[in-house]
């Protein structure tokens, strides 16, 4: 790998831009040239020398054909042919925002033709960066805590695909093996979506069930106050993040004390170390996704991470269309992997 590497940039809205940052924030990456359908959104952006602005990734591909690095910023009904594109047309490290695409099929589609090409394929669940987090994910893995019983992730606005996907990639990633079944409540969209008028992501509800008495629910209230709010539940402790306050609460239960009718249970405060930020910092995550796409070592964020989010959402879907029933998302049929979701 010759540094720095070429990088191109497809999609320049808010976080295109903040891709834009940390493109030239770190030293591996050498912007060459980013693309938007917008004029006016082009013609805003203040960009190093020597940097091109295209109409279309097809231009932007044509123009710098030694590119080795697309990140694709734009929302979910463009992130499939966009990463097509860059595959086909010879990048070696894709980034493809969240979600992945707005099928299982297109995910599946984007996998196989990365695969084919040895190109190296992550998409941007970047709280699987984030020190806290990690560190969380970590400590129940050592089995301090025992096994986890249920995870409790709340978040406000829009929606159960754009910002409901970091919940259900943060479940997955702290229980740590596949979801067995997903029993789904979609919501009534609240209000026009920002995105624009052919996006239709409303909130919702989604139980997320392991096996072993593990589940995980996924609360996305669009027009919920928030803020964000987690709990995770364990055998031996409880563990409780605010990231609007800033506090991360782990309370351990002393396994000395034998709970009986005149003996409560105690508990004794285990703080995380204080080194580690409980409110999320952005351009951190970021630059930590961008430094691994282009690492040698395993990627955590890769596409097998994309597809299983697009596949317990549209397992939701599904079994809310049915009557709430339990649907298996690792038993999709075909013609259910090719259900196109409205998400952003």
């Amino acid at each position: 790998m010759t540094l720095p590497l070429k990088t191109a940039i497809v999609g320049m809205g808010p976080q295109g831009r903040r891709m834009l940052k940390a493109v030239q924030r770190l030293p591996a990456f050498a912007l060459v040239g980013v693309a938007d359908t917008r004029p006016d959104c082009l013609e805003k952006l203040e960009l190093p020398a020597g940097c091109s602005r295209s109409p279309s990734a097809e231009e932007l591909l044509d123009r710098h054909r030694d590119v080795s690095v697309v990140l694709v910023t734009t929302t979910a009904p463009s992130h499939a042919p966009l990463a097509l594109l860059a595959i086909e047309r010879g990048a070696r490290y894709v980034l493809v925002e969240k979600p992945m695409a707005c099928s299982v099929e297109e995910c599946l589609r984007i996998e196989e033709a990365a695969r084919a090409k040895g190109v190296r394929l992550c998409v941007n669940h970047s709280t699987r960066h984030d020190p806290l987090h990690d560190w969380i994910r970590k400590e129940i893995a050592t089995g301090r805590w025992g096994a986890v019983r249920s995870v409790y992730v709340q978040r406000p606005g829009i929606g159960l695909g754009c910002v409901g996907g970091h919940s259900i990639d943060q479940i997955n990633n702290l229980v740590g093996r596949p979801v067995e079944t997903v029993t789904g409540w979609i919501d009534a969209p609240k209000r026009k979506n920002p995105r624009g008028d052919q996006f239709c992501d409303p909130g919702g509800l989604l139980i997320l069930d392991y096996g072993g008495e593990t589940r995980g629910i996924v609360v996305q209230n669009e027009d919920g106050a928030g803020p964000i709010s987690i709990e995770i539940n364990l055998q031996r402790a409880r563990i409780r993040v605010d990231e609007k306050l800033g506090e991360c609460q782990i309370l351990e239960r002393d396994q000395s004390v034998v709970q009986g009718p005149n003996q409560p249970a105690a508990y004794i405060a285990a703080p995380p170390p204080a080194s580690l930020p409980v409110r999320q910092d952005l351009s951190l995550l970021l630059d930590l996704a961008l430094r691994e796409l282009v690492a040698e070592s395993p990627c955590r964020c890769t596409a097998a991470v994309g597809r299983d989010v697009l596949q317990i959402l549209t397992a939701g879907y599904l079994s809310a269309r049915s009557g709430h029933l339990p649907v298996r998302p690792g038993d999709l049929t075909e013609s259910q992997k090719r259900l196109t979701l409205a998400v952003t």
